[in-house]
C-alpha cells in the first residue's frame, strides 16, 4: 500500500456511486475493483436504471451473497453492509438515464460521505484508483475534481489500449471533453454546482466536468488507474449521432448563458 502524504487524514469517507443499465452481469469484476481498493470507500451506492434485463436481480443476488444475507430482488431499495462498506442499492421504477441515476446514487451517500467516485458498473477499477486519487486531492487542496489516465477494454475483440488524457486546461476543455468519465470529486464542489442536469442524456459528465470547472481546481493523474469497457452498449455508442451532437451542443449552450450571466 502506498503511503499517504502526512498532511491526509486517512479517515476521509469515499463513496462510490455507480448507475446500471443492463449492465448485472459484470458485477464480479465490479465488486473485484472495490474490494481490491489499497483506500476503502466507506459506501456505496448502486442505482439500476429500471433495466430491461435481469440485472437488478443479479446485483441483489450477488450483494447479497457475498453479505452472507438473502434480500428479495422485489424490493426497491436496499442497505447492507458486508467487508466494512455499506452497500445501498436502488431499482429506479423509471428509466431516466445516467444523470438521473447518478443524482439518486449521490442522494443514497450525500449525508455520509466527502468524497464522491464514479465507478460505471461495467468497468472495472484498478487497486490504487481512490488511493492515487486522494494524493492527488492532498497535494493539490483546490481541487474539486480528480481524473487519470485508463485502459480500454474491447469486448469485441479482446483488445486492451491505453488511453492517455492530457493535463487539465479550461479552454480545452470547453472545446472537448479532455476529463475522463470515472473521475473523483469533493461534496463541497457538489454544493456550488449543483447535481447532473438530467435534461442531458449522453454528455452529462461533460456538463458537471465543465460546471465544476468554473468554481474549482481540476487536476490529471497521469496513471492508468480503471479500465474502461467497449462492449457495444455504452450510451455514447447507441446513441445516434445527431442526437449525440444535439446534446453536447446544449452543454456549450449552457457554457455562453453562464458567461451571459456573468458579464
Amino acid at each position: 500500500m502506498l503511503k499517504l502524504e502526512r498532511t491526509m487524514r486517512q479517515d476521509i469517507k469515499v463513496g462510490i456511486i455507480t448507475a446500471c443499465y443492463n449492465g448485472g452481469r459484470y458485477m464480479e469484476e465490479y465488486i473485484n475493483g472495490i474490494m481490491s481498493q489499497t483506500y476503502k470507500p466507506t459506501h456505496c451506492a448502486i442505482v439500476d436504471d429500471n433495466s430491461t434485463d435481469n440485472s437488478w436481480y443479479q446485483i441483489v443476488k450477488f450483494i447479497g451473497k457475498r453479505s452472507g444475507k438473502s434480500i428479495s430482488p422485489n424490493e426497491f431499495q436496499i442497505e447492507l453492509k458486508f467487508n466494512g462498506i455499506i452497500f445501498r442499492l436502488k431499482r429506479l421504477k423509471k428509466n431516466g438515464g445516467p444523470s438521473k441515476a447518478r443524482n439518486e446514487a449521490i442522494k443514497l451517500l450525500y449525508n455520509d460521505v466527502e468524497i464522491f467516485a464514479v465507478y460505471d458498473i461495467d468497468d472495472w477499477y484498478k487497486p490504487e484508483k481512490i488511493e492515487k486519487s486522494l494524493i492527488a486531492m492532498s497535494e493539490n487542496p483546490h481541487a474539486g475534481l480528480i481524473y487519470s489516465d485508463y485502459s480500454v477494454y474491447n469486448e469485441a475483440n479482446d483488445t486492451l489500449t491505453r488511453e492517455y488524457k492530457e493535463p487539465f486546461d479550461y479552454n480545452r476543455l470547453v472545446q472537448e471533453c479532455i476529463v475522463s468519465n470515472n473521475s473523483i470529486y469533493t461534496k463541497n464542489v457538489l454544493d456550488k454546482i449543483g447535481l447532473y442536469d438530467e435534461s442531458i442524456r449522453g454528455p452529462e459528465d461533460y456538463d458537471m466536468w465543465l460546471r465544476m470547472a468554473e468554481k474549482c481546481m481540476i487536476y490529471h493523474v497521469p496513471e492508468d488507474l480503471y479500465t474502461y469497457r467497449v462492449s457495444g452498449e455504452n450510451l455514447t455508442i447507441k446513441t445516434d449521432s445527431k442526437e449525440f451532437a444535439k446534446q453536447v451542443q446544449k452543454v456549450k449552450n449552457k457554457i455562453a448563458e453562464r458567461q451571459n450571466a456573468r458579464s
